[in-house]
């Protein structure tokens, strides 16, 4: 029997979902900006990470990154509505960004009843598990009304912990000091980062890295092995495919038969964070 899905699900480009991941659950990308300068990119679109490391090494700029207008957020909501299905758009926390804020603007300016808008607070492959999430209890034909109190409850349930390589997309960024930076970078110190309330707070500092940061990293979720939702597992990295793969080994090992969600941290995500940044996101139950 074939079921009528009657709700899409959006989100932005910050979940960092692959092209594969989005194409399968069906899930409308809005992208983020990057701006060199004059320059501006479309997220996942007209850039990704590498080529933006690739910028900042050439020409010493910071990239600067700004939120989707509401008229972004618009035109996809309508074309929507328009085949006939309501939407639910699970966005980036909005203690980080104004996307929540846009998205919300331009669900103003449609019927009411048509669009939910959830705040993630959250980020990166963390969001896109919670728009995995909605999209399955799409396909299962369950309602916008069903739909949303399920997702938010599962807001609180999203664990994200990553792991900063260098600070210096953090320092240049203003996001840290100079002699913070610089006394990372002797010590060979290395912040891990987690979401608290919708904000980045620090965890802890790793002294060292290469297998104290994937060791690190894996001791969190089996910490949680009991509360892990299995169905709801990722690893991302910011162009680090040994760490991510040594993590998802291990993660594998740990948890047999579980679903594990391997992305790549969008120019958005990586112009705050920097090269070699890995994390390891989960739900749980």
């Amino acid at each position: 029997m074939i079921v009528l899905q009657r709700v899409k699900v959006v989100t932005d480009s910050t979940s960092d979902l692959t092209q594969e991941l989005l194409a399968q659950y069906d899930i409308r990308m809005v992208p983020l900006y990057v701006r060199f300068g004059e320059e501006v990119y479309a997220d996942g679109v007209e850039i990704n990470n590498r080529q933006l490391f690739q910028k900042v090494a050439q020409t010493g700029i910071m990239p600067q990154t700004a939120a989707p207008t509401p008229e972004d957020f618009l035109s996809v909501f309508k074309e929507i509505i328009e085949a006939g299905s309501d939407v639910i758009c699970i966005c980036l926390s909005s203690h980080l960004s104004a996307t929540v804020q846009s998205a919300m603007i331009a669900a103003g300016e449609l019927p009411p009843g048509r669009v939910e808008v959830i705040d993630g607070l959250n980020l990166s492959s963390a969001t896109g598990m919670l728009a995995i999430y909605a999209a399955e209890l799409a396909q299962q034909g369950l309602p916008l009304s069903e739909i949303v109190p399920l997702v938010k409850a599962r807001v609180p349930k999203l664990s994200t912990q990553f792991v900063v390589d260098t600070m210096e997309y953090l320092y240049k960024g203003g996001r840290c000091s100079g002699l913070q930076s610089l006394m990372a970078g002797v010590l060979k110190i290395h912040p891990m980062l987690t979401m608290s309330e919708g904000k980045i707070v620090v965890k802890e500092k790793i002294r060292g890295g290469g297998k104290k940061i994937v060791d690190r990293l894996v001791e969190c979720i089996v910490t949680d092995k009991d509360k892990v939702d299995r169905q709801f597992i990722a690893v991302t990295g910011a162009a680090c495919p040994e760490m991510v793969e040594a993590i998802v080994q291990r993660v594998q090992q740990e948890f047999p038969g579980a679903r594990v969600f391997v992305t790549e941290a969008g120019s958005v995500i990586s112009s705050h964070c920097g090269p070699g940044t890995v994390g390891i996101l989960y739900m749980l139950q």
